[in-house]
């Protein structure tokens, strides 16, 4: 995916969050969406997750 299309879609993402500048999750179509400070470029992003594989991030800690 190039940088222009993951801005994109990462743009279209934080729509679904508040402007509130904090970690949040939030269920959609069953799948989980937790935005995060990204820690490289210091800029809010939202990642994608299953219940199963938010809940095994949780176990490691990941975010």
């Amino acid at each position: 995916m190039s940088k222009e299309a993951n801005k994109r879609k990462q743009d279209f993402l934080l729509t679904f969050f508040n402007g509130s500048p904090e970690y949040q999750t939030k269920e959609v179509n069953g799948f989980l969406l937790v935005k995060h400070i990204n820690g490289d470029t210091k800029n809010w992003e939202v990642a994608i997750f299953t219940p199963e594989s938010y809940k095994k991030s949780q176990e490691n800690k990941l975010f």
